[in-house]
């Protein structure tokens, strides 16, 4: 459960220094922050410190723009002196933004690829990009190994549900039954034609797919790759809690420093409380998903989005929110679902079979925060000092005091942060419309 990147790190005392927990601005505008905040190192004097860094200092290349039904932030950081200019760092990060806009028309909740896919008949073989199978590949893989905790196949299942809240009108036990039959290997074929191209069939004209708990995570791989094949060493592409960081922070290579939102408070709010958890990555993807903001309401009864792929019925685990640290994005997003529905027990029992993974539930319990996390997840979390932001702080927001890094340095980092910003919790697991059967 070792990870390569970070854990081979003594443990060190954290001191003195600061961690700005707020939106920040990034080309002139305003990035909002949901499940996932991006935390820096800073000083108070940031601008001051900005105009008068080292020449090794990293300079922040970020834009933010609205895709798959969130606000995605990308961001490339280069060195004034190293082989990568700014130049090229806006043209990778414009690059990655075309990846994006590629997946968005693959994956997004109107007239793509999935929604095509949705739309056919039983009978009918629908030929499919690259891309869509292996998203569907990599969904189906995380199905076996998860026994169905996870499951694209819910499409028809999340229907159901939606329009039980829309009618105000619990599905009968027969209507779930059915719509269960269209899940699992019940749901569709994906298999490859004479020319050796992938083709996706639905096995009834009932089955739907919906990939709202894997496809941001693949955009956002599909986006680093892209960054990746530019040449760009630090970056990060942060897709309303899909997040992948590579490299480091600053020019020592520092990790980069990651929040977990608290599920209690609205996201607006995020800058007057602190994370329920801050932890430092490089190379690795940070994925959250949480109930706390998407619910189907139905007469006087709450139920969480996410649906339980085994029972038909939305999860009832009692989880606020789940993130999980993978090697990829694709990966820690499509866990994170299955942990959702799988509840803590479970869950962590799952976690510590597999390499490489690690996962920590948020739960609520009589007002108040209760974590539970797999046994590697402490070697990752840092310790803060948090403090609510005062007057004349502004947009600076909340504060933590974080230890330097033994170096006694606050950090070298701009302070800047492509932010993420988008759907209500950061991570939306599914809740398109009637046809598509998945919302990202």
């Amino acid at each position: 459960m070792k990870s390569s990147h970070v854990r081979s790190r003594p443990r060190r005392r954290r001191t003195a220094g600061k961690v700005d927990l707020a939106p920040l601005l990034v080309g002139g505008a305003l990035i909002a922050v949901l499940a996932v905040i991006v935390v820096v190192a800073s000083r108070s004097e940031s601008g001051e410190r900005a105009a008068n860094a080292a020449q090794t200092d990293l300079i922040p290349i970020a834009e933010a723009r609205e895709l798959m039904g969130t606000r995605i932030g990308v961001e490339a950081r280069v060195n004034p002196v190293g082989k990568v200019t700014q130049e090229a760092a806006r043209d990778a990060v414009a690059q990655a933004f075309e990846t994006l806009d590629r997946m968005n028309g693959l994956f997004g909740w109107e007239r793509s690829e999935v929604t095509a896919i949705n739309l056919i008949d039983g009978k009918v073989e629908l030929p499919i990009s690259p891309d869509t199978a292996a998203c569907i590949a990599a969904a189906e893989a995380w199905r076996v190994k998860t026994n169905g905790a996870f499951d694209i196949g819910v499409g028809s299942l999340r229907s159901i549900w939606q329009r039980a809240a829309s009618d105000g009108a619990m599905p009968s036990d027969k209507t779930i039954k059915e719509a269960r039959g269209t899940t699992g290997d019940k749901c569709y074929i994906l298999e490859k034609n004479e020319e050796g191209a992938p083709v996706i069939k639905l096995r009834s004209k009932k089955a739907m797919i919906d990939v709202g708990g894997i496809a941001k995570g693949y955009a956002v791989d599909q986006a680093i790759a892209t960054l990746r094949a530019a040449g760009v060493v630090h970056a990060q592409v942060n897709a309303g809690g899909d997040l992948y960081v590579m490299g480091g922070r600053d020019s020592k290579n520092r990790p980069w420093r990651i929040g977990i939102r608290d599920p209690r408070y609205p996201e607006e709010s995020h800058d007057h409380h602190p994370p329920v958890a801050i932890v430092e990555l490089r190379d690795q993807a940070l994925c959250t998903s949480g109930d706390y903001e998407q619910r189907y309401e139905i007469g006087e009864e709450s139920f969480t989005h996410i649906i339980d792929p085994r029972t038909g019925r939305p999860a009832k685990r009692g989880v606020a929110s789940v993130s999980v640290i993978a090697s990829t994005a694709t990966d820690a997003d499509a866990i994170a679902t299955a942990l959702s529905v799988m509840g803590p027990d479970e869950g962590l029992a799952f976690v510590e079979g597999l390499d490489g993974i690690d996962a920590l539930f948020v739960l609520v319990e009589k007002g108040e925060i209760v974590k539970r996390s797999s046994a590697g997840w402490s070697e990752l979390d840092i310790e803060v000092h948090w403090r609510k932001p005062v007057d004349g702080e502004g947009e600076t927001g909340g504060a933590a005091d974080d230890a330097a890094d033994g170096d006694g340095d606050a950090g070298a980092d701009p302070g800047h942060d492509a932010g993420d910003g988008g759907d209500h919790d950061g991570h939306d697991h599914g809740d398109g419309g009637d046809h598509d059967g998945h919302d990202h």
